[in-house]
């Protein structure tokens, strides 16, 4: 069914955002039209507008109001303008079935609408014979848009819908594309209409969700907690120990405890397979970005006879990617997105007493993000948005190793957040007309526009003790912090942007929360040269299911890993393998995009990663 010149479209949510452009769109083909709004939206000038490029008017209002205000629980819905034209006290009897269309549904009371316009329409409020009896054919159901059981029932119960509720949900996404080649002039929710309201663009709600970053290794977040293959074997449990030049990762004021120059270097080889499963009987699907690799690189220097020791760092705290299928039913919230985040970090550290020493460094921190998802198509690759930007900010990072008793030690470390302004462009671009046969969206080629973002990156504390209770072991625990609740709303501007599509700023809100590790790490002397060691971390998730973003994929974990290392007079290495499991989350209420897909599902967590350092001491 095609909507033609003469016919009568009730547009509901035409007050701006897609509502509007298609009320130009339609008033472009002859099409009479009945606009609605919500209570306070302006509906003149958008009439004045039409009426200047000689819309036709027609006599609706009265027609509106009926449907409308059929039922009082629709009543807030209450704000009509007569497809811009003066209106005639014309009854629902007056009107021709095959001229009006139901276009679209309001998410937020969606059952009540649809029946009460079906009901003004076909008399059964009245028990009047239907002045309508072939209208019913002509309305979208509402197993279209994914209501529950029990308003598929009471639809059906009325016998005015078709009966889909019992379509499983894996299969509704292809009946749905099926209906909008059937029928594209209907299928149009109201959902649609109303997300572009609330967020001023299609891809806010959605897609840029997935600006929540990428997926991690083993942080709430998307932190990188692995530098060194002996802390890591340990369980990350390094802050009271800090022994080796990755001290300056964990905590620097352990570099007083390295005499001469002393390089150390490695990576953390990492095979990351995090699993979606749709909602219901749906699909199960793998991050396709399943191997990463890591690597680091210190250097220190302690001057004999000096109380000041200094070292270089080379890492990455935060990063990693991911990268989703098109088919999981979440295309337009995200499909793909990566993190670099490298940090050169100088320290001085002083030793005060022989018990007591503090540190201070500078962190010189470049970051860059490239974030895509889907627009509109669900399912197809036809289209993209697109933001990658690039920047650097500066920061600094504290340490104390305080020795209280022969064999306990307390280390403390912090590191400074930051801020990166991301400088780069966004990109979008559809293929093909979306809905195909009646598009409200039209095909169009990629467009380009300069684009930035000020992204915040958490603070991170540390507080460890280990004891030592004969000279061959070594016990530790530490208690680590991420500050992930400086993630709240992060607005992405761009120069320019599609009218009533992209607009030229996007708020983005995250609402993360504050995560901690726990980490417990013990390790064993064998002799003067070898050692064996092992840890446990569990770590807290900090994204909330109502702004959860596959791209992170966060959830609970615990983490199990075992090494052995070598200490020479001048070359030494650690290897070490790690465990991660997280169970499975079910997450329900996430912020869907404007298409109406959702981050909802399960979410499984298995990793298998590998740490090799060595060092050199001249």
């Amino acid at each position: 069914m095609q909507i033609e010149a003469g016919q009568t479209v009730l547009l509901t949510g035409a007050s701006g955002g897609l509502g509007s452009v298609m009320a130009r769109a339609l008033a472009q083909r002859g099409v009479r039209l009945a606009l609605v709004a919500h209570p306070g939206a302006q509906l003149e000038p958008l009439a004045a507008e039409l009426r200047q490029q000689g819309a036709q008017q027609r006599h609706s209002l009265r027609l509106a109001t009926e449907i409308l205000e059929r039922r009082h629980k629709v009543k807030n819905t209450s704000r009509f303008l007569a497809d811009i034209g003066p209106y005639a006290d014309a009854g629902c009897a007056d009107q021709n079935p095959n001229h009006l269309h139901v276009f679209e549904t309001n998410r937020i009371k969606p059952g009540f609408i649809q029946l009460s316009a079906l009901a003004a329409l076909q008399g059964h409020q009245s028990g009047a014979p239907s002045p309508f009896p072939g209208y019913k054919n002509a309305v979208s159901t509402l197993a279209d848009i994914g209501f529950s059981r029990p308003t598929f029932a009471a639809a059906h119960a009325r016998g005015n819908i078709a009966r889909t509720g019992s379509i499983a949900r894996k299969d509704r996404r292809a009946v749905i594309l099926q209906r909008i080649r059937m029928n594209p002039t209907i299928i149009i929710p109201r959902s649609v209409a109303k997300r572009f309201v609330r967020s001023a663009c299609l891809i806010t709600v959605g897609v840029l969700a997935g600006l929540d970053s990428t997926s991690n290794t083993h942080a709430g977040g998307f932190r990188i907690a692995t530098h060194d293959g002996f802390a890591s074997a340990r369980g990350e449990a390094f802050a009271a120990t800090a022994n080796n030049p990755a001290a300056i990762y964990y905590n620097p004021a352990g570099i007083t405890q390295l005499p001469g120059h002393q390089v150390r270097a490695g990576v953390y080889a990492l095979n990351l397979q995090t699993t979606y499963r749709a909602p219901g009987s749906g699909g199960e699907f793998d991050n396709e970005k399943d191997l990463h690799a890591v690597p680091h690189f210190f250097y220190t220097y302690g001057p004999e006879a000096s109380a000041l020791s200094f070292g270089l760092g080379l890492y990455a705290p935060f990063g990693l990617s991911s990268e989703w299928s098109d088919l999981t039913g979440f295309r337009t919230v995200a499909t793909r997105g990566q993190v670099k985040y490298f940090t050169i970090n100088p320290v001085a550290a002083w030793c005060v007493t022989p018990r007591l020493s503090l540190a201070a460094g500078v962190t010189f921190n470049y970051a860059e993000l490239d974030l895509r998802q889907g627009l509109v198509w669900p399912a197809q690759p036809l289209d993209q948005f697109r933001f990658k930007g690039d920047g650097w900010d500066v920061g600094y990072n504290l340490g104390l190793l305080w020795q209280v008793h022969d064999k306990v030690t307390i280390g403390i470390s912090f590191r400074s957040p930051t801020t990166v302004e991301l400088d780069g462009h966004t990109a979008a671009y559809n293929r093909e007309p979306f809905p195909p046969g009646g598009p409200v969206v039209p095909a169009f080629p990629e467009q380009r526009w300069a684009a930035e973002a000020d992204w915040p990156f958490p603070l991170n504390a540390v507080f460890g003790i280990s004891w030592r209770p004969t000279p061959d072991w070594n016990l530790e625990f530490n208690a680590d912090f991420t500050g992930w609740n400086r993630l709240r709303t992060v607005t992405l501007r761009q120069a320019g942007g599609l009218p009533g599509l992209l607009p030229p700023a996007i708020p983005l809100t995250l609402n993360w929360e504050g995560s901690w590790y726990y980490e417990w790490g013990v390790t064993r002397y064998v002799g003067e040269r070898w050692h064996i060691s092992a840890g446990y971390i569990f770590n807290e998730g900090s994204v909330p299911d109502a702004t959860y973003s596959p791209l992170v994929a966060d959830l609970d974990r615990h983490f199990f890993s075992v090494g052995t290392g070598y200490r020479g007079p001048r070359w030494n290495w650690d290897v070490a393998y790690q465990f991660g499991y997280g169970p499975e989350h079910t997450v329900r209420g996430s912020r869907p995009s404007a298409t109406g897909q959702s981050a909802d599902g399960r979410y499984k967590y298995l990793s298998h990663a590998v740490i090799v350092s060595a060092g050199w001491a001249f």
